[in-house]
């Protein structure tokens, strides 16, 4: 990547895991459908040429800290994430410019478009604090709602949906990231959710990746119930050793065990 150009920034994720950031840059949108929507399709395609790519949220790193340095190393100072505000929150801007004071209550309002392995979405909280730039969600001084989630060397700000920004896409390894409720479709095909253990489980009769010794694993196959197995059949090899072989009045011979 390196030599073809990209600037790589190497965090740990929530799995302490290390993972590759790199900047797009360009003008990327959010899709909209209305004024208070801001849909996560075009900052996915943006990040789909690298293998499992998608584009990072604060939730793809063990120190949102390392967010901010991704942004620092490429001199950049905003780029958009897959995120916005619920759309039944159709709040319109402050009519003047000054600071929301009900800022912190806003945050639950705002979440995270996290994509599946097939292709759907799943919606992950953006309430944490530690995310958030000071003083925002700021829904003022703006032509447009703001309804979409931008990170900034500060922090994650609320911007307009018709906002062009660069992209921060991550890549090698598909999101560590489980949804706020867990579900089957979170799950391999072969498995389901079981809610008492809070962990995905391969089905009776298939194995997980994870107890397996047949493939090597990556660190990132540990997650149980992620990769099941399923085995049709077995084969049986018998294995002779020959221990000498001599000739008698009837032929030659062959001794093994």
């Amino acid at each position: 990547m390196v030599q073809i150009g990209y600037k790589i920034t190497v965090a740990k994720d929530l799995g302490d895991i290390e993972r590759p950031f790199t900047v797009i840059r360009g003008l990327h949108s959010y899709v909209m459908k209305d004024e208070y929507s801001a849909g996560p399709e075009d900052l996915y395609d943006s990040c789909s040429a690298f293998q499992h790519g998608y584009p990072a949220t604060p939730y793809d790193f063990k120190n949102p800290e390392d967010f901010k340095k991704v942004l620092r190393e490429a001199e950049v100072n905003i780029v958009a994430v897959p995120g916005q505000k619920i759309t039944t929150s159709q709040t319109p801007n402050l009519e003047k410019c000054a600071k929301d004071t009900d800022f912190e209550r806003s945050r639950p309002l705002f979440y995270f478009n996290i994509k599946r392995k097939d292709g759907s979405f799943f919606e992950k909280s953006a309430a944490n604090a530690s995310f958030w730039a000071r003083q925002f969600p700021d829904r003022t001084c703006a032509d447009m709602p703001r309804v979409a989630l931008a990170y900034t060397q500060r922090g994650l700000i609320d911007v307009p949906n018709n906002a062009r920004l660069f992209v921060v896409c991550t890549f090698g390894a598909p999101p560590n990231v489980k949804a706020d409720e867990m579900s089957d479709d979170d799950c391999h095909p072969l498995a389901t959710y079981d809610k008492d253990l809070r962990q995905c489980k391969c089905k009776e009769g298939h194995e997980d990746l994870a107890d397996t010794k047949i493939f090597l694993k990556r660190d990132t196959d540990s997650q149980r119930g992620m990769y099941c197995l399923r085995c049709v059949s077995s084969t049986e090899i018998d294995v002779f050793m020959v221990m000498d072989v001599f000739k008698g009045s009837e032929g030659r011979a062959v001794r093994c065990i």
